[in-house]
C-alpha cells in the first residue's frame, strides 16, 4: 500500500493497494494453499474462496478501515 498526499490546498490524497499482495495475505489468513512466483499466482487451492475474497475487497468501506483506531 502506498499513500500520496499533495502539500498544497486542498491536500488531495491518493491511496494505492497491491491487490495480489492483499489476496496473498488474505489466503494465508484463511489457511488456503497457493503457489506464487514473483507477483503471479500459479495455483490456488480454493478458487471460489479467492474470488469471494476479491469480491469482498471491492465492497470494503475503506474510510472506516483507514480511520480504525483513530479518535475522531
Amino acid at each position: 500500500m502506498s499513500v500520496r498526499q499533495q502539500t498544497w490546498f486542498p491536500y488531495p490524497i491518493q491511496i494505492a493497494l497491491n491487490g495480489r499482495e492483499w489476496l496473498r495475505r488474505s489466503l494465508e489468513k484463511c489457511g488456503c494453499n497457493f503457489q506464487m512466483k514473483g507477483n503471479k499466482f500459479l495455483s490456488i487451492e480454493d478458487y471460489e474462496l479467492a474470488q469471494w475474497l476479491l469480491d469482498r475487497q471491492l465492497r470494503t468501506r475503506w474510510e472506516g478501515c483507514l480511520n480504525a483506531g483513530r479518535d475522531v
